[in-house]
């Protein structure tokens, strides 16, 4: 079994639901023969390789898990030293998932993450515990109204 393919079956949907359908998707078509690397740009996070030392190919990550197989690569023209390789992506991702994307556990993902009560959530894909807490906001709005007046002569 080749690097790629024990790389695919580490991080399969079907293994645990911590891990994305869409980037397991994406990886098995675009990634070629070698696992791809994951690289930080102008603060975004692609996944692709520096092909031939001068170009990156790949996509954004948020495209991939939003899009899946049907997340275009595309050749980047900014030099390969402007995309930043994550050495440490990929371990983080087989331990902790979707949640290693989203530590703050922000995300609606479509299938559901949490076991919860009404005043606590855990989530089964990392274990992380959060209790609910409800917090006043005071809005202040500022509104532009136009009023009659009399009209001086």
């Amino acid at each position: 079994m080749d690097e790629k393919t024990r790389f695919l079956k580490s991080i399969s949907p079907k293994t645990a639901a911590r891990f994305s359908p869409n980037l397991h998707a994406w990886i098995r078509k675009h990634s070629g023969l070698d696992v791809p690397g994951v690289f930080r740009h102008a603060g975004v996070l692609y996944v692709g390789r520096i092909t031939g030392g001068s170009n990156f190919i790949g996509s954004s990550l948020q495209r991939i898990l939003g899009y899946g197989a049907r997340a275009a690569p595309y050749m980047y023209g900014a030099s390969p030293v402007d995309f930043r390789p994550i050495k440490s992506f990929w371990k983080k991702y087989v331990e902790l998932g979707r949640c290693h994307i989203d530590p703050d556990h922000r995300t609606s993902y479509v299938d559901d993450r949490w076991e919860a009560t009404t005043r606590r959530r855990k989530c089964i894909w990392c274990g992380l515990v959060q209790k609910k807490v409800v917090k006043r906001k005071k809005v202040v709005v500022k509104e532009v109204v136009w009023e009659s007046v009399e009209a001086s002569k």
